[in-house]
Order: C-alpha cells, then structure tokens, then sequence
C-alpha cells in the first residue's frame, strides 16, 4: 500500500489509569489523549501546538512508540500507521525485533539536552553509541561519522572527547539533534526543542532543523506550547486542547485567518512590534483549565471560551472542513 503520508494517526485514545487515594475512590483513569487524528506528509514539518498539559508529549511517546516503555499500565486504542517501502506497519503491534528495527527510522529529541545525555559519557561516545546499536563498522568509520555530524549540526570537531556539562545549552541541543541524525532516521520528532534555550540559540536550533530537513529530506513533527515558534518552521499546525485536536490547516492559513476561540486567543497572545493603526486586542481566557479527570461535557473548552452558549455544554464538536484544507472543532463556526 502507498500513500504520500508517512505517518497516519486514526482515532488514537490514551488513557493513564488512576488508583484508589486519598482524595478519590474506585478506578478512574486520566484519559490525555481522545480521538486524536492526523496525517504527516513525508518530508514536511507537522506543527502540534498547546498549552502544558494538553496531551502532546502523549503524542509524541505513541508516535515514537514509547509509551510501552514509559508507562505500561497505559491504555491504547486506534491506529498508528507507518508508511515504508510501500508497506504500513501498526506501530503498537510490532514485534520485539521489528521495534529495534523501526528505532532507527523515528528518532526523538527532547526538552531538556541536558537530561536527554549521559553525564559520564563524551559526546563523541553518546554520538556513537546508536551507531553501535545498529551497524557494524569499526572504530575509525564511528570517529568519522560522528565528526561529519559535530560539523553538520555547527559544532567543532574538538568536542568529542568533551563532557556534557562543559557545552552551553544550545551545544547540548545539536549534540542530541546529531546523535538522533547518526542513524539516518526518515522521521525526527521534536518534543520543545527549543524551550528551554535563550531566544537567539532557539532561532539558530529551529535554522539548524530546517537546513537539516533539506539536506537529509527529514519528515519532522514539532511539539510545541508557542505558535510564535511553530509559525517559521511549520508547514501544517494542529492545535491540541486537553487531548483533542480543535483547529487543524496549513501553516499560512492557521495564522492569518485562525477559527476556533482557542487558536484566537494563542495568537492574540504573540507579543508583536507595535504598529500604529493596526493594533490588535488581547483575549483574555478565564478560568483555569480542566482536569483531565473529569472533562467538561460537551466542548471540552465550553469553560473558557468567550464565545460559549448552552448548547455547548451538549454537544460535543466533530473536527469538520470549514473551508478548503482547514478543519476546526466548534459549533458556532
């Protein structure tokens, strides 16, 4: 079977259950993720944007087929699809020795780089050490692999035999972004890449992966809580609000005419240089966000949203067309 997606994701439900405490009794479960669909088109940057809490990383892991791992008592329903050489592979399903093959072609980078290396390991070792997981090559091929990568990702070649600690945080992020490269994966998975950096190394981190995505033809879905961020790397964006995709389209289109209240309210919150005449007023949402426990029935952001009516608390909106290629979850649109 061929498709010109790399990645299909139908009706993906995740569920964390929740044990008997002191606040609560019986089995209840946090259900992070509900119904979440989409489509990743090979070689393009799959922007998912929401705030903390929303369900992202939840995404990543299923995608990334780590949530097995992770937290193993987790429920998973629907489908994750994985297109290669004309075939589809369900990711839940595989197998012990198809997974160590399929770790190759997904690879993820994190958050914090910090965390993300062995403080005890050189970078030049933490570079290799995928290698050794999955080719055979002898020592002098490893060194220069691992220099090509230092030198491709804008890193000198004199850091590897250096130590996690003595590089500045944006170092710490091309080394992880080398080391998930030194396989030649087909899909790279960034989980807030550039969150934790200064806002100068996180315009040089988001050049870097857009540069690297040319050269290396890279599919890339790029998780993040700022749309300011995801606007200069994005060809598509889906906007996630506790666990549910609400406003979903091209990256262009997301930007200068968004539908959904919530997406409204992301963007009026993008600082912007002030230009007489065309100032713009703030949404402000009230209210805290719900728990994931127990959601709001009906339209999960009913609670917040400026534009909420009684038959929001019944109804619960299906992600529909609204116009050509843009698709958003309200039933006031």
């Amino acid at each position: 079977m061929k498709s010109e997606n790399i990645i299909e994701i139908k009706n993906l439900s995740v569920s964390f259950p929740l044990r008997k405490g002191i606040f609560f009794s019986g089995d209840r479960e946090v259900k992070a993720v509900e119904d979440f669909s989409l489509n990743i088109r090979r070689g393009e940057t799959i922007g998912l944007v929401g705030e903390s809490g929303c369900g992202k990383s939840t995404v990543v892991k299923a995608v990334s087929n780590l949530i097995k791992f992770s937290a193993p008592e987790a429920k998973i329903k629907g489908q994750i699809n994985y297109f290669r050489d004309g075939c589809a592979f369900q990711l839940p399903e595989l197998k012990e020795r198809e997974l160590k093959e399929f770790r190759k072609y997904i690879q993820v980078v994190f958050q914090d780089p910090y965390s993300s290396l062995n403080p005890r390991m050189t970078i030049g070792r933490a570079i290799e050490e995928p290698i050794s997981n999955f080719e055979k090559i002898n020592k002098e091929e490893k060194r220069e692999r691992v220099n090509n990568l230092l030198e491709k990702t804008g890193l000198r070649k004199d850091l590897y035999g250096r130590y996690p600690h003595e590089l500045s945080g944006g170092q710490r992020q091309r080394v992880v972004i080398a080391r998930a490269l030194s396989v030649n994966p087909e899909v790279l998975v960034a989980d807030e890449p550039v969150s934790a950096l200064d806002v100068s190394i996180q315009a040089q981190i988001i050049n870097l992966l857009q540069d690297l995505q040319k050269e290396m033809n890279l599919t890339i879905l790029f998780v993040s809580h700022d749309l300011a961020v995801v606007e200069h790397i994005s060809s598509e964006i889906a906007v996630m609000y506790l666990g549910k995709i609400v406003e979903m389209g091209r990256s262009e289109e997301i930007f200068n005419k968004p539908e959904h209240p919530y997406t409204q309210a992301l963007l009026s919150a993008i600082p912007r240089p002030f230009i007489e005449g065309q100032a713009k007023e703030r949404i402000v949402l009230t209210g805290e966000i719900p728990s994931p426990v127990d959601k709001p029935s009906g339209c999960v952001f009913r609670t917040r949203c400026f534009l909420a009516g009684s038959e929001c608390a019944e109804i619960v909106p299906e992600l529909r067309e609204t116009t050509a290629g843009k698709y958003a979850a309200c039933i006031k649109l």
